[in-house]
């Protein structure tokens, strides 16, 4: 009646509850200290039966074979049982002398059609998720066996962000590792996997067209906003073709057309302000996930004084455009998720 906030009793709660669909598993209380009860939380928020001592295999998602479709599960990582942590970075992996807390998951993809999945761990409904590493096994059915064969991951292990992108042939599976970070840190997290695309990798969309102005020493310029929903693994700076990176900012792909009958030639860049990454494709299209290391000339992240640009952060010069033709301009921060920035071309030719 005084308009001041009451914080009432919490609703519905389930004495002894747990979250719908939660699966754990009950260590050491087998006779077989390798072996664990699996116990499911019902839908009422009930935690079910533990099932007989077994050994513990990798947790069941089928991924959607729709487009956007998105799955889930929400997991516990292991107790007392550890594994040595693999090292962030590029597959094969290295071990580190970590052991710690683990969880594996097998993506199923029962469809007729290969699936591109990016697989995440998040924070759970309830609890605080660890710190964790997630690293992934494309057409595996089990668990890696031993060190060996956990280092033999597919694409790169992931510290940040804690996704992994990666396709799935037809019928078949990958196994998804999931690990603390620290020694002694376990918990709950929730993964979940969406669906892409199915079928043949469709190219990206352009985010923005600009047409180069005709005459030599004109400049046309578009805006560049970066989004914290538009995000992609960064291409790693260098001569062309290049590798990419785990990193990943937000980015943005615009189109750069070239209306008259003979070549251009144009300087390129990103304003100051922001922290940025440019680098051209062939048009008229985006590359699809297998084409984005074969850019053209180089990938730069700065500009050079000798470009005389001045206003720029990062930029490229002599970009060729070709007559009645087209190039893709990969713009992305270098580190950031979000931020707005100018793109600006001049015709040098």
């Amino acid at each position: 009646a005084t308009c001041i906030w009451s914080t009432g009793l919490c609703l519905n709660e389930v004495a002894g509850g747990c979250v719908a669909n939660e699966v754990s598993y009950v260590e050491g209380v087998c006779a077989n200290p390798a072996e664990v009860r699996k116990q499911t939380c019902s839908a009422t928020c009930t935690r079910g039966a533990p099932e007989p001592c077994t050994s513990q295999l990798p947790d069941l998602l089928a991924a959607s074979q729709t487009r956007g479709g998105t799955v889930s599960g929400l997991y516990s990582l292991t107790g007392t049982r550890t594994i040595p942590r693999l090292n962030a970075g590029a597959c094969p992996a290295t071990s580190s002398t970590i052991a710690v807390s683990y969880h594996y998951a097998r993506v199923v993809n029962s469809g007729a059609d290969s699936i591109n999945v990016t697989v995440t761990q998040l924070a759970p409904p309830v609890g605080v998720k660890p710190n964790t590493y997630i690293s992934a096994y494309v057409g595996r059915t089990t668990a890696p066996a031993d060190a060996t064969e956990r280092q033999n991951c597919t694409d790169s292990v992931r510290d940040a962000p804690e996704s992994l992108t990666f396709n799935i042939p037809a019928g078949q599976s990958a196994i998804v590792l999931s690990t603390a970070a620290a020694a002694s840190s376990t918990g709950k997290l929730k993964l979940e996997v969406t669906t892409n695309f199915v079928g043949p990798e469709p190219p990206p969309a352009v985010d923005t067209d600009v047409v180069l102005d005709p005459v030599m020493g004109q400049t046309v310029t578009a805006p560049v906003v970066f989004l914290a929903t538009q995000t992609l693994e960064r291409v790693l700076t260098g001569t062309c073709p290049r590798t990419i990176t785990t990193s990943k900012p937000a980015y943005r792909y615009l189109r750069l057309s070239n209306p008259t009958a003979v070549d251009r030639t144009a300087n390129v860049w990103l304003a100051t302000g922001l922290d940025t990454v440019i680098g051209v494709y062939p048009g008229p299209t985006p590359p699809i996930s297998t084409d984005r290391g074969a850019c053209l000339g180089e990938i730069n992240d700065f500009c050079p004084a000798a470009s005389g640009i001045t206003t720029a952060n990062s930029c490229l010069t002599g970009v060729t455009v070709p007559a009645a033709g087209s190039v893709i301009v990969y713009a992305s921060g270098y580190s950031l998720t979000s931020g707005t920035t100018t793109f600006s071309a001049t015709t040098t030719n």
